[in-house]
């Protein structure tokens, strides 16, 4: 795979068939974008890479994504826990082997029982777990010379990633992600790609080096808003426990 500064690929061919197998599954419920259908595509693709076959999947953060029911079909996989506090599809909440959780994710992390997960993944939800009232079992006085306290919910959902998957298990996150310190106006939901990155590292994930992505997979794209057109740098990155 050809990569312009060991980042942002020549295209995204290696996409294509997993776009097209999602758009295959008709879900009225998402409008389904190119962000989102990349940012979906990137999982189901590095699960085919990396040739897993988890029996146990969470979804942190679902919504009206059909991603859970798509997963819930593969063959070798036996509940995907979709978790969100506003809303799913309806494809996710009449699928049998789909656990859909209309709760707060920081609430709901403590009911979770330790390394029952063998994959985890997030399609541009954690990104937006930065609030701080939220993390009440960290203990700020310990981490806040590593981490910037605006930062702790982040830390604190990784943590829980952390104790929920088994060893020798991976956690896949493809989201919105801002490059470097701009558009922190217009962006203020959105992390630095690098802040990220520490963070999972800091809750002992590393990024395996034997995949031909060791750099990330990072792809702009573009969407009409109201009266301009904006960019979104989309991040697949894939951390291993």
């Amino acid at each position: 795979m050809n990569f312009i500064n060991g980042l942002i690929p020549q295209n995204i061919d290696f996409l294509k068939y997993y776009i097209q197998h999602i758009k295959s599954v008709k879900n009225n419920d998402h409008e389904q974008d190119q962000d989102a259908l990349i940012k979906w595509a990137y999982i189901l693709w590095v699960i085919d890479y990396l040739k897993l076959k988890p029996k146990r999947i969470l979804d942190l953060g679902a919504g009206y994504s059909h991603l859970p029911a798509i997963l819930a079909d593969y063959p070798f996989v036996e509940e995907v826990v979709a978790i969100d506090k506003n809303k799913f599809c309806r494809l996710c909440k009449e699928h049998p082997k789909v656990t859909c959780k209309l709760v707060d994710v920081f609430s709901y992390f403590p009911e979770l029982e330790s390394q029952s997960f063998d994959l985890i993944y997030d399609a541009c939800a954690i990104t937006h777990f930065r609030s701080i009232h939220k993390a009440k079992d960290i203990n700020i006085k310990k981490i806040k010379h590593e981490i910037n306290l605006k930062h702790v919910g982040l830390f604190h959902t990784i943590k829980h990633i952390n104790r929920l998957l088994k060893p020798d298990t991976f956690c896949i996150s493809s989201s919105d992600i801002l490059l470097e310190k701009m558009d922190l106006e217009t962006n203020t939901d959105l992390l630095i790609f690098k802040i990220f990155i520490k963070h999972f590292k800091l809750n002992g994930f590393t990024i395996p080096l034997k995949l031909s992505l060791n750099d990330p997979f990072i792809y702009t794209v573009y969407r009409k808003a109201i009266n301009q057109t904006i960019s979104l740098n989309i991040a697949g990155l894939i951390f291993k426990k």
